[in-house]
């Protein structure tokens, strides 16, 4: 993720359409969020003590997650959401068991 959060083509990207990116890690990978390094003024590293997720929620256009529950409520209010998990085969084969849901064959036709 931190890759993600330097990357010179994001921030050349995000200042060219005047966006923002609002970097909000797992509850669980907060504590660790003083290790990330936006590589551009235009992305937010957003702990839960300063914003409330459900607010972030309400007010983005897009997500972007890994393997979060999460996008089942941007789905739900029909945003769009883009799946990043760069991990997935090891993720799959050590932490977590694939379930019924196939990431791959998940789209929502607006």
């Amino acid at each position: 993720w931190n890759k993600i959060l330097q990357d010179e083509r994001l921030a050349k990207y995000l200042e060219k359409n005047d966006l923002s990116v609002i970097f909000y890690p797992h509850y669980e990978v907060q504590k660790y969020l003083h290790h990330f390094q936006p590589g551009s003024e235009r992305i937010i590293l957003a702990d839960f003590a300063s914003y409330d997720v459900q607010t972030l929620l309400k007010e983005s256009k897009l997500l972007v997650t890994d393997y979060s529950s999460v996008y089942f409520d941007f789905a739900y209010m029909r945003k769009p959401v883009v799946y990043f998990q760069f991990d997935q085969e090891i993720f799959f084969s050590k932490h977590y068991n694939r379930g019924y849901f196939s990431y791959e064959m998940s789209q929502l036709r607006i």
